[in-house]
């Protein structure tokens, strides 16, 4: 919620790592239009490296 609100973070993508449940689905929720992976416990390195190059459009 504070980075959502933080006017200084307007652009910044947020990738959600969890194990999952219902109060992370509503904070998901309030930031969907945010939020550009979703990656649940569990998750390897590579994975979320991936997520990360992917977002970022690196090679």
């Amino acid at each position: 919620e504070r980075i959502k609100l933080d006017e200084s973070t307007p652009e910044f993508p947020i990738i959600v790592l969890t194990a999952a449940g219902d109060p992370v689905n509503r904070l998901i929720g309030k930031l969907q239009e945010r939020v550009k992976r979703y990656i649940v416990k569990p998750y390897s390195v590579d994975e979320l490296k991936q997520a990360v190059r992917e977002i970022l459009d690196l090679p």
